[in-house]
């Protein structure tokens, strides 16, 4: 039965349902080491996964300094689609730690792919909502970085679990591209850690229900993650907006620039004496369609 999008927005909430899955999962392990690329936007994390199936490729891409990851699992024995959203599950853990969420199924080549989000607990430059259908399940699921194993289910596929093995030496990596990325962007803020407060968006709701979708995604009903960098002044205006992903076309991307610029209203971050800096502030939002 199809679902028609709607325009409510919902805001992002770990509600841990537990998940639909089946009780047992079929698992792959590592093959290779940890890798990071480093892009003008973004970080990727990716390793390869082998089992009794063709491999899969888990990325980890990372659009700056804490906050959220997008992961991405590649793989020829993954479900395909033209990016549709379905409801999936997700956890750090075993099945019993899934929860479920948002997933977009796409597709690479003859790969299908599997795309959601994670949200480490390190906080700070965050904010997400949903452009949704009628489900109110969770934006993303919490990252935890001791973790040994990922554990994803859609109804589309039997419950897969990847061995990730400890993962520190990989996620210090990844913090090394971050610094690397944060630096390349040549922004005048101070770094996360030196502020009492980061800024905060008082109005996200508002400035995603305004933002119009371009129109190619709109007729082929693909869902996006939308990743979006922000530096917000001692006044709480916006200095520089970067539309980070996906690769809209520039008219689009100034379209949405221009919605946080001209809608949203901001609380501009705070150093350890309370006075108030300029800062950078990263989101996400997801435009979700199901059929």
């Amino acid at each position: 039965m199809t679902r028609a999008a709607t325009s409510a927005i919902i805001a992002a909430a770990a509600l841990c349902t537990g998940g639909q899955a089946q009780a047992q999962s079929r698992t792959y392990e590592p093959q290779g080491a940890w890798s990071v690329e480093q892009r003008d936007e973004y970080c990727a994390l990716s390793r390869e996964f082998g089992g009794a199936g063709e491999p899969v490729t888990l990325y980890f891409y990372s659009y700056g300094p804490m906050g959220s990851l997008r992961i991405t699992l590649e793989g020829e024995d993954l479900p395909r689609n033209s990016n549709k959203a379905r409801i999936g599950s997700a956890g750090f853990g075993d099945v019993a730690d899934m929860q479920d969420l948002h997933v977009i199924v796409g597709q690479r080549g003859d790969a299908g792919t599997l795309n959601f989000l994670t949200y480490r607990p390190d906080g700070g430059l965050r904010f997400g909502y949903a452009w949704s259908a009628e489900w109110d399940v969770s934006m993303d699921v919490w990252f935890d970085p001791q973790a040994t194993r990922l554990t994803v289910d859609t109804d589309e596929m039997e419950p897969l679990s990847l061995e990730l093995g400890p993962m520190a030496d990989a996620l210090a990596e990844l913090r090394a591209c971050e610094q690397a990325l944060f630096d390349s962007w040549d922004l005048d803020v101070p770094p996360a850690a030196d502020l009492a407060s980061p800024p905060v968006i008082e109005n996200g709701r508002q400035v995603v229900r305004a933002i119009i979708r371009p129109p190619a995604m709109l007729i082929n009903r693909s869902s996006q993650m939308v990743q979006v960098r922000l530096v917000i002044n001692e006044a709480g205006e916006v200095d520089d907006c970067v539309l980070q992903s996906p690769n809209w076309r520039p008219r689009d991307a100034r379209g949405v620039c221009r919605m946080f610029r001209d809608i949203g209203e901001y609380r501009p971050a705070r150093n350890a004496a309370g006075e108030a800096v300029p800062g950078l502030l990263r989101g996400y939002y997801l435009m979700l369609i199901y059929d």
